[in-house]
């Protein structure tokens, strides 16, 4: 993003995850940059039994705080789009919630959804199709 803020990021890990990342110094060190996720980084160093299988996501519109505002250079008050989104082992312990707060002038966000078993040319079929994704509304 050429060096333009656009997102601040949250990252909320259960004491026993945040022990596999404090030798990491891309994630124990204040100011740090560096290319690994904290997702990507914890799901490598978790044993298969315990892998990543599922999120719950949330998103929102909120107006930037006067601290948001500073990090993401806009006006205390502006659109933000907020994702929170809750990770899941294979065993349904929670294993990260990541809050994220974008900025609406760098961000929006996308969906593409698709019908499984969409038969157009079989009304009957129609009736028992599922969407891909799942939202709670």
């Amino acid at each position: 993003h050429d060096g333009v803020p656009f997102c601040i990021t949250v990252i909320h890990l259960p004491p026993a995850i945040g022990a596999l990342l404090r030798s990491n110094s891309e994630f124990s060190t204040a100011g740090a940059v560096g290319s690994a996720t904290v997702i990507g980084t914890v799901d490598a160093a978790l044993p298969e039994a315990e892998k990543i299988s599922s999120a719950q996501q949330s998103i929102t519109a909120v107006s930037a705080s006067a601290d948001a505002a500073e990090l993401l250079d806009c006006a205390a008050g502006d659109p933000l789009l907020k994702i929170d989104r809750l990770y899941f082992s294979v065993e349904q312990q929670a294993v990260e919630l990541a809050v994220n707060q974008f900025s609406a002038r760098y961000y929006s966000y996308r969906m593409e959804l698709t019908r499984r078993g969409f038969a157009p040319d079989n009304p009957e079929l129609r009736r028992y199709t599922e969407l891909d994704v799942k939202t709670n509304a």
